[in-house]
């Protein structure tokens, strides 16, 4: 199965160090379908966010812009 080596990296960390649970994530990306398996389609299928958007609000927090923070935080909910 092609997969992008993020994707493995965040399975590997979703898994909380249970190979058990990294394995039946793995099984429900590959049952998907998709090829290459890719980090979108693990946060579509978990729910979670973008890590884009969680970047900039980060990035945004950091350096002290509220608008930015606000902004990006709105895209999040």
């Amino acid at each position: 199965i092609a997969a992008d080596a993020e994707v493995i990296h965040e399975v590997a960390k979703a898994g909380n160090g249970s190979m058990r649970d990294a394995l039946s994530l793995m099984d429900r990306l590959a049952a998907s379908g998709e090829r290459p398996l890719t980090v979108k389609l693990l946060e579509d299928l978990l729910g979670l966010p973008p890590r884009r958007v969680i970047g900039e609000l980060l990035a945004a927090a950091r350096d002290g812009d509220v608008a930015r923070t606000l902004t990006a935080g709105a895209r999040l909910l």
